[in-house]
């Protein structure tokens, strides 16, 4: 939670809105399967990795623009003010195009020359791919708040929203607190991930959902076993 419950209401509508966003991309991802014809995917791969690449910065466009919105109402409902710091629509077209080539053809070619049946072919492809598409997409968000993290001088920082369940790593990352700042240069996301970021400018923010529970099981499982990461998925999974 943040410092007020504003703020709290703010996030949480936050992470359903790039969730809800993820799951468009997902659908438009599997309008687009079409384009890629795994009988010809020499000749088809241009075309839908073109309207791919187009459909994923649209929605990434669409993600920072909520993420925006969001930072805005959420500094205000924290400290009384809306930032003065303004944040870029940049996406990083090559890994977007290297994402869906490897999830896409690449996936595609290498599962048919195993003899794999087209049509559970197609399924892996178009899964894989909306997953890639739908994570850039919502790093747009991710990176927005963190330019604004690091922008404004008001913020202190930020702490990871996990969703209701998290991975172990993405839980893992959570319950490590309000850790994360200026030397934060990415937010480490991996497909079908529904993590966000919760900007911190009050020394009474309240940690978001499940960060205190993931801390307390860290210290308890793994804080001082030679693979921690290791160590905290088992009893994390255990409690799940």
């Amino acid at each position: 939670m943040a410092a007020t419950s504003i703020g709290t209401e703010l996030t949480d509508q936050h992470r359903r809105d790039q969730l809800g966003l993820a799951a468009e991309v997902t659908v438009a991802m599997l309008q687009l399967a079409a384009l890629l014809d795994l009988d010809r995917l020499a000749a088809t791969t241009t075309r839908w990795l073109t309207a791919a690449t187009a459909t994923v910065a649209a929605h990434h466009r669409r993600s920072v623009d909520l993420a925006t919105d969001y930072v805005d109402q959420f500094r205000i409902a924290e400290i009384g003010t809306p930032p003065e710091v303004a944040v870029t629509d940049w996406m990083p077209t090559d890994a977007v195009v290297t994402s869906l080539t490897v999830t896409g053809p690449v996936m595609a070619a290498r599962l048919l020359a195993t003899g794999s049946p087209t049509s559970a072919v197609r399924r892996q492809v178009v899964a894989g791919s909306a997953a890639a598409a739908a994570r850039h997409a919502l790093n747009g968000g991710r990176r927005a708040l963190l330019e604004s993290a690091r922008s404004d001088p008001a913020a202190r920082g930020w702490i990871r929203v996990t969703d209701g369940d998290p991975c172990a790593f993405c839980a893992m990352l959570a319950g490590r607190g309000p850790v994360y700042g200026d030397t934060t240069a990415t937010f480490s996301a991996h497909d079908r991930c529904g993590c966000t970021a919760e900007l911190i400018y009050r020394d009474d923010h309240v940690w978001p959902g499940r960060a205190r529970e993931f801390a307390d099981l860290y210290d308890e499982s793994a804080a001082t076993q030679p693979d921690p990461l290791q160590a905290f998925r088992r009893a994390y999974d255990a409690q799940r």
